[in-house]
This record gives structure tokens, C-alpha cells and sequence, in this order.
């Protein structure tokens, strides 16, 4: 037996190889079969997604920067008193609207009535002095006419006739040596009085100009006793304005009381004045936006205070410089209040118009589809949706009924013509089969 098997055993390996491949053979057919089965199954297992579209529309499109701000009055002052005392009246309160010139407090001005009238009174003991009853407006004043050196100049012209005399009558020995000297100190003695006599009115000329001084001061500081609502200057005019007494202020706070005593040093703020028509707004820009800001510009604003209504303003100043801290630039904004609907301090959002574009491609916001930092939109092309990347850009609201409708610029390849799917993305991918809702679907 053990001989017969060493004999047949090649025999049974062959036979085992073959039926080994006769199985791979036939378990590939089978495989193959079904392979090319799934194959022409898999175009017909995957159905159509029903989608919504809207044809891209070519529309006119702002460019536009979008800041935020403060609203700031276009001028600012905090009215303080030059001269200390008691406060006698209040002529307005917050919220009045004053113009310049317009008085706002009295100070008690008794004190100062006093120093005037003792300021004229020293000032008319000096002209006095000089022989006169007031100070020459051109201040050009002869000298040789006060009476002190009127006198002095009489007497030194007689000590000098005498002298001459003296000499005369000394040649023929008719007075003696002493008396000729006694000549000739006199005239000296005379001209030194006439110089000091110069020098006198000199000196009282000098005392009546400072007391002339005094009393313009104490004049100025009666004055100052009442306060009043100043004028701007030619450069902080408003521009709708075109004389100083045409601006109109209004009362921002009162900070003083009738009664009260108020110093000179340091200074006290008794009111502060705002100039609320017209408005600015001053806003920081990033410097990436320097090229696109120009004067004169056209800003539209809203505020928390009047929803859903806009001013507009325009550019007025731009910063020429760009701070190093935070690479970026202010400008200031001037907003027409007529209406003084808006008010200094108020929050606002501003939109800085820097161009118009008769024409760019705008979709419906919800064909816009973001996901993980990528921007797109599917574009339906011979029954497919086809992803095709964007760029997104302005908003645009159209009105659609009773109700405004976003539409988002877009710019990418976009074939001319195309719809956009609107609804239905999330089934989505390249080349999936679609099928175009009917209204009432």
C-alpha cells in the first residue's frame, strides 16, 4: 500500500491544482458579473435633488467702507469766568439755544465799580499834574508846554540874560569877579531845574499812562463781571454760516448755582456751549483704505436713536499723518442737523460711499455657501450643479413685495447667463443631478 501511494501521489497533487483553479476561475466570473452589474446600476441609483434657482443679475453697486464713530458737536467750549466773586445771575439753563453776545452769568460787580472810579481818580491827579484834562487819543504830548516846565525854562532864560549882563559890565569892571560867578551858578542852578523840571513831567507823563493802564484793567474787569456767549472764529465757522452772529449754540451743562462764589484761579467751567448744526463724526480707518478715502465723499450714518432711518454726510478732513500704534488714519465726518434730530455724543454706524459700479453680479444671499473658509456657489449646467468659487462683496437690497431683499455682489468664474441654486446645497456636490422646482413644489 505505502508503494502504491508513492506511485499515485503526483497524480493527486495535479488533480487538487486543478480543481484549486477551476474555483479561482470560476469565483472571478462571478465577481466580474457583478462588478459590471453595480457598474451600470450606480447612474441610475442616484436621484435628482429638487433645487430652487435665481439667474445671476448684473445690478449698480456701491463700494462702500463701513466704520463706526461718535458723534461730536462741530464745536465745543467750556465757558470760564476771567474775574472771581459771587454769582449774581443766571441768564440761561441746559438745553437753551444761545447766540453770540448773548449774556449767560453776572458776577456782584461792586467791588469792581469801586476800582474803576479810584483808577479815574488817580488818573486825574496825574493829568493834573501836567495841565491837562485827558490823555491825547494819538498819545503824542508837548512837554514844553506843562506849566512846571514852562517855569523852569522862564527862569533858566533869565539866569542866562543876567549872566550875559554880568559879562558884559566884568569887561568894563563895573561888578567884580564875585558877582560874576554868582551869575554863572545861577544860570547853571536855573538849567538844572529845567532839566529836572523836563525829567518831573516826564515821570508824571509815565504815571498817567499807567493809570490810564489801570483803568482800562479795571474797565476790562467790569466788564468781565458779565459773561457772554463768544464768537467763532472765521476758521470754526460752520459752513452753514456765513457771519458769526448766525451761529447758534445750545447749553450742554451749567455747572454754577446764583449765590455762589466763584475764583479766578484755577479756572472754573460755568457753562459748556456746543454748536450742534452741523455735526462731526471722526473716525479711525485702516491704513489699507487710505487710497480709497477722497474729500467730499458721501457717508451715510444710522444711530440706535432713529432705526431704520439715514443721514448723510460728507468727508471734510482727512488726516494727513498715519498712526504708528495701530497703522491707521482719522477723518472727520460733517453731518447737517438741521432737524437736531441727532445729538452730540450718540453712537454711530457710518458707511463711507468711495465708488459706484453701474454693473456687477449680484445672487440672493442664500446661494451663497461658506464652509470651512471656502466661498461658493453651484451653478446648475446641463441638469448638474456645479461648484464654482466667489468672492463676495457689497450688499444690495432689493425690494421684493413689502420687503427688502439681500443680493450679494459676487465676483469668480461665473459663465454668462448662469443660474444659481438657492436652496437644496446641502445635497450637493459636483456633478450631482438636479431638478428645478416648480412654484408650488
Amino acid at each position: 500500500m505505502r508503494g502504491l501511494f508513492k506511485r499515485r501521489w503526483p497524480l493527486v497533487v495535479v488533480a487538487l491544482a486543478l480543481a484549486g483553479a477551476a474555483w479561482f476561475w470560476w469565483g472571478m466570473h462571478l465577481r466580474g458579473e457583478g462588478s459590471q452589474k453595480e457598474a451600470t446600476s450606480t447612474p441610475s441609483a442616484i436621484p435628482e435633488v429638487p433645487v430652487t434657482v435665481a439667474a445671476i443679475t448684473p445690478r449698480p453697486v456701491e463700494r462702500s467702507i463701513e466704520v463706526v464713530g461718535t458723534l461730536e458737536g462741530h464745536d465745543e467750549v467750556n465757558i470760564g469766568g476771567k474775574v472771581e466773586g459771587r454769582i449774581a445771575r443766571i441768564y440761561h439753563d441746559v438745553g437753551d439755544e444761545v447766540r453770540p453776545g448773548e449774556p449767560l452769568v453776572d458776577y456782584e460787580d461792586v467791588d469792581y465799580r469801586l476800582a474803576v472810579l479810584e483808577a479815574k481818580r488817580g488818573l486825574e491827579l496825574e493829568l493834573a499834574r501836567l495841565g491837562m484834562l485827558e490823555l491825547p487819543k494819538d498819545d503824542k504830548i508837548d512837554l514844553s508846554r506843562v506849566p512846571t516846565v514852562v517855569r523852569a525854562r522862564n527862569l533858566e532864560e533869565n539866569a542866562r540874560q543876567i549872566l550875559d549882563r554880568a559879562r558884559r559890565l566884568s569887561m568894563t569892571r563895573v561888578i567884580g569877579v564875585e558877582e560874576l560867578e554868582k551869575a554863572q551858578t545861577e544860570a547853571r542852578v536855573a538849567t538844572s531845574n529845567r532839566e529836572m523840571a523836563d525829567l518831573e513831567a516826564r515821570a508824571i507823563l509815565a504815571s498817567a499812562r499807567l493809570r490810564a493802564a489801570q483803568l482800562d484793567s479795571a474797565e476790562q474787569r467790569l466788564r468781565d463781571c458779565r459773561v457772554v456767549v463768544p464768537r467763532p472764529s472765521p476758521l470754526r465757522m460752520p459752513p452753514c454760516c456765513k457771519d458769526p452772529s448766525e451761529v447758534r449754540y445750545v447749553v450742554a451743562a451749567r455747572k454754577v448755582a446764583e449765590g455762589e462764589m466763584v475764583r479766578a484761579m484755577p479756572v472754573v467751567t460755568l457753562f459748556r456751549l456746543v454748536i450742534d448744526n452741523p455735526l462731526k463724526l471722526i473716525v479711525v480707518i485702516p491704513e489699507r483704505h487710505l487710497a480709497e478715502i477722497k474729500l467730499g465723499q458721501t457717508v451715510v450714518l444710522t444711530t440706535e436713536a432713529y432705526p431704520g432711518e439715514q443721514f448723510q454726510g460728507t468727508v471734510a478732513r482727512i488726516n494727513p499723518t498715519i498712526e504708528r500704534e495701530n497703522r491707521s488714519f482719522t477723518i472727520e465726518v460733517t453731518v447737517p442737523n438741521d432737524s437736531r434730530k441727532l445729538r452730540p455724543g450718540s453712537f454711530a454706524k457710518a458707511r463711507i460711499i468711495t465708488r459706484q459700479a453701474d454693473s456687477a453680479n449680484t445672487v440672493p444671499e442664500e446661494a451663497i455657501v461658506r464652509f470651512a473658509g471656502v466661498v461658493k456657489v453651484f451653478v446648475v449646467e446641463n441638469g448638474q450643479a456645479r461648484a464654482v468659487p466667489v468672492r463676495t462683496g457689497e450688499v444690495v437690497q432689493v425690494p421684493e413685495g413689502n420687503k427688502l431683499h439681500r443680493w450679494i455682489e459676487v465676483t469668480g468664474p461665473l459663465p454668462k447667463g448662469a443660474v444659481v441654486v438657492t436652496s437644496g446645497q446641502t445635497q450637493l456636490a459636483d456633478k450631482t443631478p438636479v431638478r428645478v422646482r416648480q412654484p408650488g413644489e
